[in-house]
């Protein structure tokens, strides 16, 4: 599947559940408006049907009744399901480098910038928590994963609600330059120099 599809296929089995104060009906509905959203903004959606202009106003419009901030719920949610869709986007043994790397990153996202780790299906037998990620790895749902570790581990998804983190697919080949371009943006910067 395309990072795309494993983007809508978690946020349609997932989104919401980490707002355990909202009723099921309610977190369904959270689920519909969020993949109502995602299809939008990555142009999934049929002719004539205009984008939602802001998930966190529409969650608002909708849930107002509820006292939560549904700015940091929208961005939550979009986040988690972002990562979590690339992540199960890999192959097994696919590698993974964790970037955080943004003007007011907290200290604990911060030490996983740079830091890679290996892609693992779901279900592998003897995961390990401190150097492999998998679908479904979360600490935003971290209270419905019976089997995490107390303390930190780096999650899937996001570190944390707000989390800014991203992933990238590390190559197991650097690509190579040519050394006719290499010359030619080496005399551009020499030019731009002088």
């Amino acid at each position: 599947m395309t990072v795309e599809q494993e983007i809508l296929r978690y946020a349609r089995e997932n989104a919401g559940e980490a707002f355990d104060e909202i009723p099921t009906e309610a977190r369904a509905r959270v689920r519909e408006i969020i993949v109502d959203y995602l299809e939008c903004e990555m142009g999934l959606r049929g002719r004539g049907r205009s984008p939602r202009p802001r998930l966190g106003s529409n969650l608002f419009d909708e849930f107002a009744v509820l006292n939560l901030d549904w700015q940091l719920v929208a961005q939550t949610e979009l986040g988690e399901c972002q990562l979590q869709g690339f992540i199960a986007s890999q192959s097994s043994g696919a590698i993974v480098r964790r970037m955080e790397a943004y003007n007011g990153a907290c200290p604990a996202c911060m030490q996983m910038n740079g830091r890679t780790f290996t892609v693992v299906m779901p279900n592998a037998p003897a995961k390990d928590w401190a150097t492999q990620v998998w679908r479904g790895k979360s600490q935003v749902h971290s209270v419905k994963v019976k089997s995490a570790p107390i303390g930190g581990w780096p999650s899937a998804g996001l570190q944390h609600p707000g989390c800014r983190g991203a992933w990238a697919q590390e190559h197991a080949k650097m690509p190579e330059v040519s050394k006719k371009f290499a010359g030619w943006v080496d005399r551009l910067l020499a030019k731009s120099r002088s």
